[in-house]
Parts: structure tokens; C-alpha cells; sequence
């Protein structure tokens, strides 16, 4: 009875249809994942914020470290009274006071009053840690966010998940370094843009998951 060996020529075939699926399905699913990290980072760039208005009065103000003219626009806020105090966090621990002041560009008297400096921060994630320290010592009830458009999405991530009770206001500037207005214009640009989305990724599940 040859038709009860039938089974036994089938089996080639069900060995090679999973073997093709053992390489096709990993193969699709990098795909999709890429085609959405692509889809992904098109909608991170375009939405950027653009450079922000003048705020409203709050009780302090955090200026992030970083380039641009994050730390003059602060310091331009404080000057019309829209906060009572300055902190500027992610100071190199190296920066003298003469070397701040010479950034700055304002009076001694001013900086003494309500200027604040944090040295312990080294990447976003302690800039909200020691903001929020800050925010707790001062018994402010709410703040304003200077820093970089490009960065303001993930530190507004980092910043919220930090200090959930607290209310911000974010600023945004406009870097002098990055064009985010015509970021697909430039290999760098997106360059750079791939990397902070990347960054606002893991932001994302971190602050999602801790």
C-alpha cells in the first residue's frame, strides 16, 4: 500500500515552507519596524516646535545648557520679570564664574540676586532631576523650560515625568546650529534629528516604564 507513504513525501515540502518562513518573518518584521521608524522620524521632524512666544509670568525659570542662545534668552525672561529666579542647569563644573558672566552678558547684581547653577547634570534626564530638586526647595508651583526646539520634545518628556504636579511652560528656541525648518535639505540635519529621535524614543519607553 504505496498511499500510506504519502505522508513521508509531504514532509520535504512542509520542511522547506518552515524553513522559507524562519527567514521571510524576521526578515518582514525588520522591515515593518524600519518603515515605521522612518514614518516615525518624518513626524518628529515636522513637528518641532517652532520658536516660542513670550510666556507668561511663572514662578522660576530653567535654562538647559547646550549651545544656541539658550542661557541670553533666559536670562532676557528673568530681565522682564518672568520668573523670580534662574536656574541654569548642566554647567560644566570646570566653568568659572567670569567664564558664565561673559556668556550672560549681564550685571554681577543680577546674577548674585537670582541666578542658580546647577554643576551636577550631564544629560537631560539630571537636568529634570535637578530642576525638580530646585523647583521643591523654592516652592515653585510652576516653571519655564528654555532650551533648544529640537531638544524641547524629549525634555518636556523628562521634565513632566519628574515633576508630574508641576505646570510647564515650554520656550523654545531656535537653534543657530540646526535649521530644523528645512532639516531634508541637509545629510547632517537628519543625521542629527535621527539621533534625538532616537533619544526621544528611549525617553519615551523609559519614562512609559519607570
Amino acid at each position: 500500500m504505496k498511499w500510506l507513504k504519502r505522508k513521508n513525501v509531504d514532509k520535504p515540502l512542509a520542511k522547506r515552507t518552515a524553513k522559507r518562513w524562519f527567514f521571510v518573518f524576521p526578515s518582514s518584521l525588520i522591515g515593518f519596524i524600519a518603515i515605521a521608524w522612518l514614518i516615525g522620524l518624518i513626524s518628529f521632524a515636522l513637528n518641532i516646535p517652532s520658536p516660542s512666544p513670550t510666556p507668561k509670568a511663572a514662578d522660576g525659570i530653567v535654562a538647559l545648557t547646550g549651545g544656541d542662545t539658550r542661557l541670553t534668552e533666559a536670562m532676557n525672561l528673568l530681565i522682564a520679570q518672568k520668573g523670580q529666579r534662574v536656574l541654569i542647569s548642566g554647567v560644566n563644573p570646570a566653568a568659572r564664574r567670569g567664564d558664565i558672566l561673559s556668556v550672560l552678558n549681564v550685571e554681577e547684581k543680577l546674577f548674585d540676586c537670582c541666578v542658580d547653577l546647577d554643576r551636577l547634570a550631564v544629560d537631560t534626564i539630571g537636568n529634570a532631576v535637578q530642576s525638580a530638586k530646585w523647583i521643591r526647595d523654592n516652592n515653585y508651583h510652576n516653571v519655564i523650560i528654555v532650551t533648544a526646539n529640537y531638544h524641547m520634545p524629549r525634555s518636556l518628556l523628562e521634565f513632566r515625568h519628574a515633576m508630574p504636579d508641576i505646570e510647564i511652560t515650554p520656550y523654545a528656541i531656535q537653534s543657530d546650529r540646526i535649521h530644523t525648518d528645512k532639516w531634508w535639505k541637509s545629510i547632517n540635519t537628519i543625521r542629527f534629528l535621527a539621533s534625538e529621535y532616537n533619544k526621544y524614543i528611549a525617553s519615551f519607553i523609559r519614562t512609559r516604564l519607570f
